[in-house]
């Protein structure tokens, strides 16, 4: 994975994602936190939202990452696609990691998530000058 995309990722927090059932959109934005060694996203929200609900029935996701700050100088932004994973293993280390990087979540419902990635465009463009990079599991 380039570099610059890496620290994209890493640095901002917050995702607004999307999924589809019955032919129907739905977004929400999460707090997550990237897992780098599987290339994954991990984030916390309750069984009972319209969202997981519909990720459970359709585990594909598509979604946005923005910084905190945007300007019409400074644009910057990443694109990304994913499948939702249910795998045990995976996440009951998912689990760990997110507490100990997110401990005062402990105190708030809802479950762990894993967002594993399958496509990442991170599109920059500051002062006219316009920068495309692609990541593809």
């Amino acid at each position: 994975m380039d570099k610059e995309i890496l620290e994209f990722i890493r640095n901002n927090k917050i995702a607004s994602l999307s999924c589809c059932a019955d032919n129907k959109p739905h977004c929400f934005n999460c707090f997550y936190l990237y897992w780098p060694e599987e290339e994954c996203i991990i984030f916390k929200s309750g069984e009972q939202t319209e969202h997981m609900r519909i990720m459970l029935e359709n585990p594909l996701v598509a979604g946005t990452i923005l910084p905190g700050e945007v300007s019409y100088l400074k644009i910057i932004g990443m694109q990304l696609e994913g499948v939702v994973n249910h795998d045990s293993d995976l996440h009951a280390r998912a689990v760990k990691l997110y507490y100990i990087h997110n401990p005062m979540a402990m105190a708030m419902p809802g479950k762990i998530w894993v967002i594993q990635l399958t496509k990442l465009k991170y599109s920059s463009t500051i002062a006219g000058i316009k920068k495309k990079l692609e990541w593809v599991r």
